[in-house]
């Protein structure tokens, strides 16, 4: 996935996301620092994602 910056989300980061995302589907403060420290990506790609994978998950749930 390509980001705004040109910087692109590696399949090992979007793991790490995905396995958060099935835990919590938004961000705590719990789980904030442990997915900073283990992607390396800024807290406002990471918020992004997460806002964009909840609306992914609505738009499939409709169909």
């Amino acid at each position: 996935t390509t980001q705004r910056g040109g910087r692109n989300i590696s399949q090992y980061q979007r793991n790490i996301l995905e396995k958060e995302y099935e835990k919590c589907k938004c961000i705590t403060n719990d789980n904030k620092e442990r997915i900073l420290l283990a992607t390396g990506l800024e807290l406002k790609q990471i918020k992004a994602w997460f806002q964009n994978r909840r609306t992914k998950e609505k738009k499939e749930q409709g169909r």
